[in-house]
């Protein structure tokens, strides 16, 4: 028969591939806007961006929603994310808008998975990933950014801020929702257990309640004495 994925994805996963897909392909349109101001590129760059673009988002994505821990796989996209865009922060010799759009797309995704400590991580990750290629490609300081970039860049920007804070809070909304589940399970599970108390030892209905399956299953003869009156 046909064996069925039963893995469960975290529900981070779906959002932040959403945002990466988009976040990419902002980023190859910022690329094009470069070469066309002012910056020329090598047939090399241009096959690392359609990699970058086209194919690395969705493959990673595949990748994690088949993996044993989804949020953990995320987590070291996240990561992979940092280090491509501290190459692309090299690679377009520090232009100062793309320079930005990069460090704040990579740190709010970052904020939304796993807080504070993956953000400095991944900061960490860019640092080393602009510097290796520095180091290889060549260092390169070009900050000004013309004028249809920067335009582009902005607008991204505060796109993508909008996109990140719809996306948590959907997220928030989601855990609460589920916390209002659980409680009134937990309160259905009290009324149960009252009522079985009326009719039940409290140990049995301690063990029932409790999922204590080892002294459920456990039992001995005992001899009853039974009297009948009329």
């Amino acid at each position: 028969g046909k064996i069925m994925n039963t893995r469960k994805v975290h529900p981070i996963v779906k959002p932040t591939y959403i945002l990466r897909v988009i976040a990419w392909s902002f980023w190859g349109l910022a690329i094009i806007s470069l070469s066309y101001e002012n910056l020329h590129y090598s047939n090399y760059i241009w096959l690392f961006l359609f990699i970058n673009v086209i194919l690395y988002p969705h493959i990673a994505y595949l990748i994690t929603i088949r993996s044993k821990n989804s949020r953990n796989f995320e987590v070291g996209n996240q990561l992979i994310d940092a280090f491509i865009g501290g190459i692309w922060i090299s690679i377009v010799q520090f232009s100062l808008w793309p320079t930005f759009s990069i460090i704040l797309c990579v740190g709010m995704s970052n904020m939304l998975v796993k807080g504070v400590r993956l953000m400095l991580s991944g900061l960490l990750i860019m640092l080393i990933g602009a510097v290796l290629c520095a180091f290889f490609y060549g260092a390169t300081f070009l900050p000004i950014t013309g004028t249809i970039t920067s335009l582009l860049c902005a607008s991204f920007c505060f796109t993508y801020a909008i996109l990140v804070a719809n996306t948590a809070y959907r997220y928030a909304m989601s855990a609460a929702h589920a916390k209002r589940q659980i409680r009134s399970k937990n309160s259905q599970l009290s009324n149960i257990a009252h009522k079985l108390s009326e009719y039940l030892p409290k140990q049995l209905v301690n063990n029932i309640m409790g999922d204590n399956e080892a002294a459920i299953a456990s039992h001995r003869r005992e001899k009853l004495t039974l009297f009948f009156s009329d």
